[in-house]
């Protein structure tokens, strides 16, 4: 993985499709609840690819690709289409600001 800045960063699409295909090994490397408008970071394990993207416990992410996570229709459309997708632009927010970061699979 590389990241170029904290708003755009590349991943190898091997590791990105492992960690969907296992989900353990997702929720060892973070939790999240649903939350009002998307659904939060609780805990980002130290070290983990979700804390190598600059993303902490604490953030909301609100949207995936223009997807509102509050939306349980449109989170379902973006989870049906995980594995076509090479790209994705997720904004969240931190500290009650609003932010978003590039995530390519390469």
């Amino acid at each position: 993985m590389q990241c170029a800045s904290t708003s755009s960063c590349t991943l190898d699409k091997s590791v990105f499709d492992a960690a969907v295909a296992d989900p353990g090994k997702l929720e060892r490397q973070a939790s999240i609840s649903p939350a009002r408008g998307g659904y939060k970071l609780t805990r980002v394990a130290p070290g983990s690819t979700v804390a190598s993207l600059g993303f902490r416990a604490g953030d909301l992410i609100v949207s995936v690709n223009g997807a509102r996570l509050d939306d349980d229709m449109a989170a379902l459309g973006l989870y049906m289409g995980l594995e076509s997708t090479r790209s994705y632009n997720v904004t969240y927010e931190r500290n009650g600001a609003r932010a978003s970061k590039s995530i390519a699979l390469r």
